[in-house]
């Protein structure tokens, strides 16, 4: 507990009295005065500020300061910010703005606010005085807000497609500060990879059904090159065409957001960076309260130590995943770091945890209290179990090497750092014919042939100064009988378990026989390539382990191979992914069976596009029966497959149009020709339904029975209305049906055009008819209303058409129709589900 003194309590008092008298003299001011918070809550209000907006003081304090403003919500939100900011900048605004009574009376006051220390915060002051003839213009408070805020206003004139930029704007934007500015100056400025955003954005706000207002940030590209961020937001303002509402105006502000932006974007990356760098190393953090034995560990801490991942392990819980007698080795290490005061302490250790032994390297640093006591310590722990066990690894390899390398039968030696032989085996000793000590140094250099030797020098100083790399040659050395022998010779670098070059391991096998044989082969080996280049087939050889060998020129020319990269090159990374588990499993049975094979798959070739490909493999043996790889054909049949697919869906496509064609019009016979029709009148009516069948029909053929625009399906239909085309009004966007609905529709829209013209609004002068439909993401809603056309009576009974519409479309598009005989005309309602929709 805190004692209060006599000084602070006066100094308290004192305070009090200095506010008890600041609002005194503030209630005596004949301005409206209130005081309000950096969160715009109202902290006192005087009497003329009480009466003014005709409230009591207890229904305003604690209480937002747009309580007494009749903005809305957007309204109140830009102008608070554009305040606050000029406040933040200048700490001091004047202007005037609306206030609204507690009768929900407007009226308006101007005001100034600056601020002051109040309650030993800082606070704002605002005097208003009410102005009997107010100018309260848009364009001013913009101007205020905007300046204050370094904010610029655009506009932009839809229907002219000419645009506005305020000064500030144009600054931002990279403008000219004169001058008109342009669509393509717009799109100029944005930043190439963030145009078709904006653009998007810009479609949002533009959509009467959307409107989106969502503030947007993306890049400007300056004249100079320099590339800035910006945030703009704006909303797009309609009016309305026959009830259908159209964009006039698109406005908005935009500002400069550089400097937080690339301040979030370094934090960002900062914050990436030391994640990845703590996972690369397997590093963990922790800090530890060394009076009270209590810890605070990291996530990754607990799983190095095998505790839970949320869980709060103390000191003496981590001793107990110690090894035996690693912790009585840590105890002794510690103290005597802290017997000397140690800064910091590191050491290895071992842990055991769920059965397994894990190596792990502790850093710290370790504050002290007085006494030279250790209070604390806080530092970072790492896995170095995979370190440990690769340098154990590497010196038990480095004893196996010495006692297989001398019991080889081919020469192998070891270098030092300087290339001098410290090591070499029997089988070396016995081809140079001398003593194994004899062989050490650089006595190898006299074996090689004196050709030969330039060529050896300069390989081994290409590794070395490449960062002693492996390297490898051939070259002519002498036996002890005098023989020259050909040997392969290949080194490569030795290290520690720090990775510190220590001289390089060497083995050499005898090459002559094999090179001998070699340029036999290599004569039969260029007779066969020469034929197989020349066949116009796809010819590929691999060996026993399925690895690709060769491939003929048309082979590599399809999968844009060159010669020289076949050793690399893997045709498994060229099948479809959903072909190549099937191949791969298949040639592989067949390989290791040694059987022929043929399979069908996809292939990407070399222009990009996949192809089908027949592999057919034939077993390869050598002279005693062993098993040397297959050998095999490839041929395209891609065109081969298409056609067959192409001729199979064009059959079902065909059976199943034919069918659903003859139910269409087995149906409309049936309705159309009843008993009590008249012969004429119903044949008529029975062809005018078969045109406009037949129409669909057209539209669905020509976009090969995929899916059809509403606006086509709507133009062919109102064919039938002849002259009274013109007073028929379509508007809606575009809409894809699928060839199920287009028929269906066909018919519903013949049906209303043909009824139109006979009895409805077109068979006036004046009647016309509003065709409209509206589309979201689950159904297409479409409305017909007829005006202006005779007198509706309802119909007695319910003919084809009225059923047509009422219950057979709606039932075949599996939506819902109304229709309705109003006085004013005929009013005729489609709800369908979108295709795709639930």
């Amino acid at each position: 507990m805190r004692v209060i003194n006599n000084d602070e309590r006066e100094a308290d008092v004192s305070r009090l009295t200095c506010l008890d008298q600041l609002a005194l003299a503030l209630d005596c001011v004949s301005d409206a005065v209130c005081i309000f918070d950096e969160n715009g809550l109202l902290r006192y209000v005087n009497p003329t500020f009480t009466r003014l907006y005709a409230c009591a003081s207890s229904d305003l304090l604690d209480q937002h300061i747009s309580r007494v403003t009749p903005y809305s919500a957007d309204e109140d939100s830009f102008l608070s910010s554009s305040i606050f900011a000029r406040l933040d900048l200048e700490q001091f605004w004047s202007g005037e703005w609306a206030g609204r009574r507690k009768d929900a009376s407007l009226f308006f006051t101007s005001a100034d606010i600056r601020a002051i220390l109040w309650r030993e915060t800082r606070h704002w002051l605002c005097v208003q005085r009410s102005t009997p003839s107010p100018q309260w213009r848009e364009e001013e408070r913009l101007t205020i807000a905007t300046e204050a805020a370094e904010l610029g206003i655009w506009e932009w004139d839809v229907p002219a497609n000419t645009f506005v930029y305020s000064t500030r704007a144009r600054i931002i934007c990279g403008l000219p500060l004169t001058g008109e500015v342009t669509y393509a100056d717009v799109k100029a400025a944005t930043h190439p990879d963030d145009f078709p955003r904006t653009s998007a954005q810009a479609t949002r706000a533009l959509d009467p059904l959307l409107r989106d207002r969502t503030p947007f940030e993306y890049r400007i590209v300056k004249p100079d090159g320099s590339v800035r961020w910006v945030r703009a937001r704006g909303h797009a303002v309609f009016t309305e065409d026959n009830g259908i509402p159209h964009p006039v105006r698109y406005i908005g502000m935009i500002e400069d957001i550089t400097e937080r932006m690339s301040a979030r974007l370094a934090a960002d990356e900062g914050a990436r960076q030391v994640q990845l760098a703590l996972e690369a190393a397997r590093m963990a953090i922790w800090s530890a309260d060394l009076v009270n034995g209590t810890l605070k560990p990291s996530k990754e801490f607990n799983q190095l130590l095998g505790f839970d991942v949320d869980a709060v392990p103390t000191l003496a819980d981590v001793e107990t995943r110690y090894a035996p007698g690693a912790l009585e080795a840590m105890h002794d290490r510690w103290s005597r770091a802290v017997e000397r005061c140690a800064s910091s302490f590191e050491a290895d250790f071992n842990i055991q945890s769920g059965g397994d032994e894990r190596w792990l390297h502790v850093r710290c640093e370790i504050a002290y209290a007085s006494g030279r006591t250790p209070e604390r310590a806080f530092g970072v722990v790492m896995d170095i179990t995979d370190k440990r066990r690769a340098a154990d690894a590497l010196r038990e390899s480095d004893a196996r090497f010495h006692e297989a390398a001398d019991s080889a039968p081919a020469p192998v030696w070891m270098t030092n750092k300087a290339g001098k032989v410290e090591f070499s085996n029997q089988a070396m000793a016995d081809f140079a014919g001398m003593d194994r000590d004899a062989a050490i140094g650089d006595t190898w250099l006299s074996l090689i042939h004196p050709d030969d030797l330039p060529a050896v020098i300069e390989a081994r100083n290409d590794a070395w100064d490449a960062g002693y790399l492996p390297y490898s040659f051939e070259a002519r050395f002498r036996r002890a009988d005098g023989a020259w022998r050909w040997l392969e010779v290949n080194s490569r670098p030795r290290r520690d378990a720090d990775g510190r070059f220590k001289g390089y391991a060497g083995l050499a096998v005898d090459r002559t026989d094999a090179r001998n044989a070699f340029a036999t082969l290599s004569e039969s080996e260029e007779r066969f390539r020469l034929l197989a280049d020349s066949a116009p087939v796809m010819i590929w050889m691999s060996d026993e382990q399925g690895a690709c060998l060769y491939l003929n020129a048309a082979l590599r020319h399809f999968w844009k191979v060159e010669t020289e990269d076949l050793l690399n090159f893997d045709w498994r990374r060229t099948m479809h992914p959903d072909d190549e588990a099937r191949i791969t499993a298949e040639v592989a049975r067949a390989t290791m069976s040694a059987r022929p094979f043929t399979v069908e798959g996809r292939y990407l070739s070399a222009d990009g596009s996949y192809r089908i490909v027949q592999t057919r493999g034939e077993p390869r043996f050598s002279k005693s029966g062993d098993f040397l790889g297959m050998i095999g054909v490839n041929v395209d049949i891609t065109e081969v497959v298409e056609a067959q697919e192409r001729q199979r869906l064009l059959l079902d496509e065909l059976n199943h149009r034919v069918k659903n064609t003859l139910a269409v019009v087995q149906s409309i016979g049936k309705q159309t020709f009843k008993p009590d029709s008249h012969p004429v009148t119903a044949r008529d009516v029975f062809d005018a339904r078969l045109r406009a069948l037949a129409g669909a029909h057209t539209l669905l053929t020509q976009s090969n029975w995929d899916n059809t625009c509403l606006h086509h399906l709507v133009d062919m239909a109102v064919l039938v209305c002849a002259d009274a085309r013109s007073r028929v009004y379509v508007s809606g966007p575009d809409v894809a049906l699928t060839p199920k609905q287009a028929l269906s529709l066909a018919l519903a829209l013949h049906e209303l055009c043909t009824n139109a013209v006979k009895h409805g609004a077109l068979s006036n002068d004046r009647g016309r008819v509003v065709l409209e439909w509206r589309q979201n993401e689950k159904q297409l809603e479409l409305a017909w209303r007829e005006q202006d056309g005779p007198e509706v009576e309802p119909p007695r009974r319910k003919n084809f058409g009225s059923r047509l519409l009422e219950r057979i479309v709606p039932q075949d598009v599996r939506g819902r129709a109304s229709l309705h005989f109003d006085n004013v005309g005929v009013r005729y309602e489609l709800a369908l589900p979108l295709e795709g929709a639930v």
